[in-house]
């Protein structure tokens, strides 16, 4: 042990190791036990321990599932921002894709062997291991909401997407108006705020969501390169009588179903007015070019970073804001 260290632990009072953890800019320590840390540095350090007094540099991203998860765009796009950008700010990630554990210790093992500083979690839902990690480490959960101190939620402004990407329809005189939103019994998450703005439209315009018109499909997975099989919107879709003029949804959701109405001999814009909803530059290739709801994933990432490398990480919720950009794929309805 060094005579500085020696001193440091005598007069704060504290172990070696805890020292060395302040020291390294760790913030697993308690605030009290921290600034009697930080006391003893101030009156018995020497220079070369104050360079040593700088944050870890490395950051874990949770996804599980990872090449599934890469299949959706707006997952993608993130982590994609991610690469490029922990570079500049001269940190590193340590990517995690393994299932999520059923028990919240199993999860925080796994982050304390990464020896990171912050925690990225993509598409994890479990609250009980989200609320583990917190208790160890500032979090921040891309895409959906959730509750700590700890814990920042990023998400696109799902509810305004919805609600501009219909509202755009109805001013080109569409009414009978289609939803794409993630399989199961009722809108939850993304599909629920998105249906709300969907329906926000409507109510404006003086209209009412006709039911029928929110069509399930496989929880928005599938690349935009047109493999797998048929969505189930698709199909759904094609079974309506009298058919939908438009249609509005993530982009995954729609692209497919805007692949199986081609080959069902159906036009776009001609037959079909389609607005779809994702990170900015997505989709590719596909034509024609796509009317869609835009939002930033640098700027998601920015804010995400912003949080984990602070001193002092101030963890709230930050919604991304959304845009329309205009493309080919909505025409008037006469």
């Amino acid at each position: 042990m060094s005579l500085a260290i020696e001193k440091i632990v005598k007069s704060a009072k504290v172990s070696r190791s805890t020292a060395y953890k302040v020291l390294a800019g760790d913030d697993r320590v308690a605030g009290e036990t921290r600034d009697r840390v930080l006391m003893a540095i101030s009156r018995e350090g020497e220079p070369e321990l104050r360079k040593r007094r700088r944050p870890v540099k490395r950051l874990a991203v949770w996804l599980p599932g990872l090449g599934e998860l890469l299949n959706r765009a707006h997952h993608r796009a993130v982590v994609q921002a991610l690469e490029e950008t922990v570079a500049k700010k001269d940190l590193s990630l340590e990517i995690i894709s393994i299932p999520v554990p059923k028990e919240p210790s199993d999860a925080v093992a796994v982050i304390e062997q990464a020896k990171v500083r912050g925690v990225l979690l993509v598409s994890v839902y479990s609250s009980g291991v989200r609320t583990a990690l917190t208790e160890k480490w500032p979090v921040v959960l891309f895409f959906e909401p959730g509750r700590g101190e700890r814990l920042a939620n990023v998400l696109p402004d799902d509810f305004t997407a919805g609600f501009l990407a219909t509202k755009h329809l109805l001013e080109h005189g569409h009414r009978r108006i289609a939803v794409v939103v993630g399989a199961g019994n009722r809108p939850v998450g993304f599909s629920k705020r998105f249906v709300g703005g969907y329906a926000l439209a409507f109510s404006e315009a003086g209209l009412v969501v006709d039911n029928a018109l929110i069509m399930r499909d496989r929880g928005n997975l599938g690349p935009f390169n047109g493999n797998g099989g048929v969505p189930p919107a698709g199909a759904a879709f094609l079974s309506l009588d009298p058919r939908p003029t438009a249609i509005v949804g993530r982009g995954e959701s729609v692209v497919g179903v805007m692949r199986v109405l081609v080959q069902a001999g159906l036009r776009v814009p001609e037959d079909v007015s389609i607005v779809g909803y994702g990170p900015a530059g997505q989709p590719e290739h596909i034509s024609p070019e796509l009317t869609r709801v835009e939002y930033s994933p640098q700027e998601m990432v920015e804010t995400a970073l912003n949080v984990l490398i602070a001193p002092n990480p101030v963890c709230a919720a930050v919604t991304i804001s959304v845009h329309l950009e205009t493309g080919g794929s909505v025409t008037e309805c006469l």
